[in-house]
């Protein structure tokens, strides 16, 4: 209940400074024109002075309004013993999708609303027949901007870059120098749902508020600083861990030339968690440092990295992977026109506590692009090799990725084809599988005088070999698809079938057999309303197990509209 009354005092405040900014407009026009400000501004005025010269009000209030709403029935039909399996839900569902987004401006006031919102009867999509997916406000005045309801602000990679549902503000004045300003409050529910406390979509209730502060100190130096506060309440399950979390991070960007850039991060966080109901608090405090420089001039790109984050650092609104320590470098070379050259290598390590115990980890990449081959307009040919070493006191492993692609265009056909290898090893023993894989596509597209055909066909394949448990599976899949438009009467629409087989050794065969289709209408104007959207989709899955209880086969059937209608206010 408290949470829904903070949203309601915000939603209270924005209207009034809404209507303390529009309240010009509801002055009524007198007989005395010496005051200016008894001018009514509800509509656009001209004043002439008595050299006739034109002056236009600035303060002139316009808004845009566009409402999107999609309606959509669906049934579904599922026969076979194995009908548990299946992804659908049988029998009639609907779902309706509204938008609500206005936006508008009074003088320097830029004001903007959206609301979205989900209705539906299959629990599939959501379990909450009638959901609020989407509320924001925003409101610019001069360089002050005020965001309420689903906010997302970006204050380091270690503190804050995840949404929250609450209030921001931000001062941002750069041509006076001035430092940027922000503040923020609010909860990390998933959904408006968490928030109204609807007993489907129970979330721990984690608040966040801090600051955070920038200044451009030169043309070639960014200085940031974060406090940021996160907090845990209302726990689910007994088992559910509780957080109180603070962080102070320090961030910088600097340019020192043209075509060099350096950043990075340093931060600190102090946590107290209550691993459960019964657990007493334990208090920790950790550090993450990040260091990254991007050297970009032609014709080539390199990016060096280096990154620490202690095993007690936690950040519960930033992104970090604690107990890690990496560096990376990425190499791009322009190494003709058309051609180029990408290298990356990766080293991360974790245990830092204790290294002894630590797994290492080896990422070498390299791979090569290549455009217009043997001067060919439409080809291109690319090929990867990646590993993946371990190594630890335990085990180590050697894996091996190969990839090669080629695409071009023959006689008016479009062809992607490639080849791929991999090879799994852990020593001991324990895995060594190798992959083998392959794939073509084939495409056209034809015009005629009333009509376009856009046929296409698909194969791929996979042969995995595991030697030390002497397995083989072999995968098949091909489809064949078309694609017919009529542009002068707006419609398009596809159709694919296909199929998938699954040879396995140490568990069922399988087959499916796929159908899908659909027709697209948008006709100029429907009952009255422009950009409408009418469309049909039909779908078909068989699928056939070696063990026959687990086989099904399900159809859908689909039928809806989608819409928008635009106006002013």
């Amino acid at each position: 209940m408290k949470q829904k009354n903070i949203l309601l005092y915000l939603i209270l405040i924005l209207f009034l400074f809404t209507q303390i900014s529009f309240a010009q407009e509801n002055i009524s026009s007198t007989d005395n024109f010496t005051n200016s400000d008894l001018i009514d501004l509800s509509a656009p005025i001209v004043l002439y002075s008595t050299q006739t010269t034109k002056i236009e009000d600035t303060n002139i209030k316009t808004t845009d309004v566009r409402i999107n709403l999609g309606l959509q029935g669906t049934y579904n039909e599922i026969t076979g013993p194995g009908k548990a399996s299946s992804s659908l839900s049988e029998g009639f569902n609907h779902s309706e999708n509204l938008n609500i987004n206005l936006r508008g401006y009074q003088g320097d006031l830029k004001y903007q609303l959206n609301v979205a919102g989900r209705g539906t009867n299959d629990e599939k999509i959501d379990r909450i027949p009638v959901s609020l997916t989407s509320l924001q406000a925003k409101l610019e005045y001069k360089y002050n901007y005020l965001n309420i309801g689903d906010v997302f602000e970006s204050f380091s990679q270690y503190s804050l870059n995840s949404t929250l549902k609450g209030a921001s503000y931000k001062y941002n004045n750069q041509s006076n120098n001035l430092p940027s300003v922000s503040v923020i409050y609010g909860s990390a529910y998933p959904r408006w749902e968490s928030w109204f406390k609807d007993a489907k979509a129970k979330s721990i209730n984690r608040v966040g508020y801090g600051a955070n502060i920038k200044q451009n100190v030169n043309n070639n130096l960014i200085l940031g600083v974060t406090a940021l506060k996160s907090d845990d309440s209302e726990r689910i399950l007994d088992s559910d861990p509780l957080y109180d979390n603070t962080i102070f991070s320090l961030d910088g960007e600097y340019r020192p030339i043209s075509g060099l850039t350096i950043n990075g991060e340093a931060a600190i966080s102090q946590t107290d968690l209550e691993a459960n109901s019964t657990s007493s608090k334990t208090s920790y405090n950790g550090n993450a440092f990040r260091l990254e420089i991007i050297g970009d001039q032609d014709p080539s790109r390199v990016v060096l990295g280096y990154e620490r984050v202690d095993p007690e650092f936690e950040t519960l609104l930033g992104s970090a992977i604690k107990d890690r320590e990496r560096a990376s470098a990425r190499w791009k070379y322009k190494w003709l026109q058309n051609t180029t050259l990408n290298t990356k290598f990766t080293w991360y390590r974790n245990n830092l506590d204790n290294i002894s115990n630590s797994t290492n980890n080896y990422k070498p990449e390299i791979g090569i692009d290549m455009k217009k081959l043997f001067d060919r307009r439409y080809s291109n040919l690319n090929f990867n090799v990646k590993l993946d070493l371990k190594n630890s006191n335990i085990n180590n492993s050697a894996d091996y990725f190969t990839d090669l692609g080629y695409r071009d265009r023959f006689v008016g056909l479009d062809v992607d084809a490639g080849a791929g290898f991999t090879s799994y090893n852990i020593d001991k023993n324990t895995t060594d599988t190798l992959d083998y894989s392959g794939r073509i596509s084939v495409s056209t597209r034809k015009s005629f005088d009333k009509f376009i055909l856009k046929p296409s066909i698909n194969a791929s394949s996979n042969y995995i070999a595991d030697d030390i448990n002497n397995t083989t599976d072999k995968i098949f899949e091909y489809s064949v698809g078309l694609g017919v438009d009529f542009p002068d009467s707006k419609i398009t629409s596809n159709f694919k079938v296909g199929q998938n087989i699954l040879k396995a050794s140490a568990s069922d065969d399988a087959e499916s057999l796929f159908v899908n289709a659909g027709i697209y209408y948008q006709p100029q104007v429907f009952f009255g309303i422009n950009d409408c959207t009418i469309f049909a989709r039909v779908m078909m899955n068989d699928f056939a197990f070696q063990t026959d209880t687990r086989n099904f086969n399900e159809k859908s059937f689909s039928m809806g509209l989608s819409f928008p209608l635009d106006f002013k206010i």
